[in-house]
């Protein structure tokens, strides 16, 4: 696909130097950060995130949800991880050198997803975020609408819904 670069990946030392370039441009409604989960592309909204962080060592626990793979410390923190593709209901992989732990934060609480990795920052208009049309079910329950950014359709995600989850309540 040849777009002059704009589908390149961000890394961790791409990803605020060019978050903090485009901040100063026009002003959008909302900034998501978006990611690829195999081949569809997901996003969050930007005011969740706390940081990015590559693959590490995770400290796996016992009797949990298979999409809870454990725990990792970060700065001093102990933050439970979920693999953000079980808990969508699609097929694990391994980790690659792509691969990143997005450490976002719920009410206070951080986690950490794991994604197939991390795409770019994009700024879109609240017109541009449409409510999910999706029947109900699990997966749906993760989606807060859809955005239409240059043709491409991109699943925004409902973080409140994703870490919510009781231990003990199934595999």
């Amino acid at each position: 696909m040849a777009d002059s670069g704009r589908r390149a990946l961000a890394t961790e030392e791409t990803f605020l130097a060019a978050y903090t370039g485009r901040r100063s441009r026009r002003h959008h409604d909302r900034e998501l950060l978006t990611f690829a989960l195999g081949d569809e592309t997901y996003a969050l909204d930007m005011t969740e995130l706390r940081e990015i962080s590559r693959m590490r060592e995770i400290t796996e626990l016992p009797r949990v949800p298979a999409f809870l793979l454990g725990v990792i410390t970060l700065r001093g923190l102990v933050i439970p991880v979920l693999d953000l593709r079980r808990r969508m209901g699609l097929p694990p992989v391994a980790p690659s050198r792509e691969t990143r732990i997005l450490i976002v934060d719920q009410d206070g609480e951080p986690f950490g997803l794991l994604v197939d990795r991390v795409v770019r920052v994009e700024r879109v208009d609240n017109p541009q975020i449409e409510s999910a049309p999706l029947p109900g079910g699990v997966a749906s329950d993760f989606v807060a609408g859809v955005a239409r950014v240059e043709g491409e359709l991109i699943v925004l995600l409902e973080l409140s819904q994703v870490v919510r989850f009781r231990l003990g309540a199934g595999r």
